[in-house]
């Protein structure tokens, strides 16, 4: 039997895809598991760096470079200190320091896009163009390490993002509902040009998603024994 199972799950925001992957999660048990987001990290780091910039008022602009470089360091990155980074907005740090700003979650997160769009290029500028992917790949070998052997990574939109699920030789799950009305998201743009081992339309009730949720994992745990026994 395969040691660890990797499944990606990627849709549009709204699809289910996070609601999908605890059901996984469930049909799995007693497996040990752990769920990512492709996001985690640059959400992470970034509450980090708003509260080193909240708790000390007398910071400055290079100040929070040095911040991301250790940040990033925590997570086994080689970090270049010495290239040249863009600089954190100044309107955006007054609004911080004045309280206008809620804390960072995934709801507010569009209160705090300054903040997010300069990690996500002074990380690329310090380490490399896949530093997300990365940390990624770090966070997901740390977590088998600790004997989970299920590992679901929602937030899959980019052919990068489904490229890195590839590489962890994981299987990857597309959701699909319609959600009309809804506006397509900057970072969606990429949802059609990648492809699934699996497509699910949650068009129905949470029961009969669970239903084919657990199809699925049957498949997969199959297929692996399949290709063991070709070995």
């Amino acid at each position: 039997m395969r040691e660890a199972y990797v499944v990606g799950f990627g849709g549009a925001a709204g699809s289910g895809k996070t609601t999908a992957a605890n059901m996984l999660a469930e049909v799995a048990q007693p497996m040990q598991s752990e769920h990512f987001e492709f996001s985690d990290s640059i959400m992470q780091i970034g509450r980090s760096l708003l509260a080193d910039i909240s708790n000390n008022q007398n910071s400055r602009p290079e100040d929070y470079k040095d911040i991301l470089s250790g940040k990033l360091s925590e997570y086994g990155m080689s970090v270049s200190s010495d290239q040249n980074i863009p600089q954190l907005s100044d309107t955006y740090i007054k609004s911080l320091r004045s309280g206008e700003l809620a804390e960072l979650t995934h709801e507010t997160k569009n209160q705090h896009r300054p903040l997010l769009e300069w990690l996500g290029r002074s990380a690329i500028v310090m380490v490399s163009p896949t530093v997300w992917g990365d940390i990624l790949r770090h966070n997901v070998g740390a977590s088998l390490q600790t004997g989970n052997r299920l590992i679901t990574i929602g937030g899959v939109r980019t052919t990068a993002d489904r490229a890195l699920i590839r590489e962890l030789s994981g299987s990857m799950i597309r959701m699909v509902r319609n959600l009309q009305g809804r506006t397509q998201l900057d970072t969606e743009y990429q949802l059609s040009e990648w492809t699934a081992d699996y497509t699910v339309f949650n068009e129905n009730t949470k029961d009969e998603l669970f239903e084919e949720i657990g199809r699925i994992w049957a498949d997969i745990v199959e297929d692996n024994n399949s290709q063991s026994i070709a070995q």
